[in-house]
């Protein structure tokens, strides 16, 4: 018998695979899996480059390996991000890249999880979360909420 121990990640690559098929992601973050680096809390981050904007998908949050919570209905916290910086904004991808990875440090350390309504305030800049699509895993339903400004 085979064990795929990527189930949560392999479907949410799917899953922007399917939206932009004609787009590989860069990853950004750890080599290693288990957090070692106390400013790179999430695994990795997933960009997209499009002509307009790149696209940025948390992998982290969620159980992206094997199932190691409770709750059989919920992956890990239940959430993934997801962020459009468009390319004439004055940030660059390095900037949202630390910004998520700040927001990962503020969820790992008061344990917090969101949902989509509920707003997040990091640098002075309040970020609504927006449900962009919730997804099944075998490790459980996994929200992607949508910063948005």
């Amino acid at each position: 018998m085979v064990i795929n121990d990527k189930i949560g990640l392999e479907r949410i690559k799917k899953e922007f695979d399917m939206l932009y098929p004609n787009h590989q992601p860069k990853y950004y973050g750890k080599q290693v899996r288990y957090k070692i680096n106390e400013d790179e809390l999430l695994d990795a981050i997933m960009v997209y480059e499009l002509d307009d904007y790149y696209h940025f998908v948390t992998l982290g949050f969620s159980e992206l390996y094997e199932k190691e919570t409770d709750n059989l209905s919920i992956s890990g916290l239940g959430f993934e991000l997801t962020y459009k910086l468009y390319k004439n904004d004055d940030n660059s991808v390095e900037e949202i890249i630390n910004l998520l990875q700040k927001i990962a440090k503020d969820v790992f350390e008061k344990n917090k999880t969101y949902n989509s309504g509920d707003y997040i305030i990091i640098n002075n800049i309040k970020f609504v979360l927006d449900e962009y699509k919730v997804i099944n895993t075998e490790n459980g339903i996994v929200k992607l909420l949508e910063l948005k400004k």
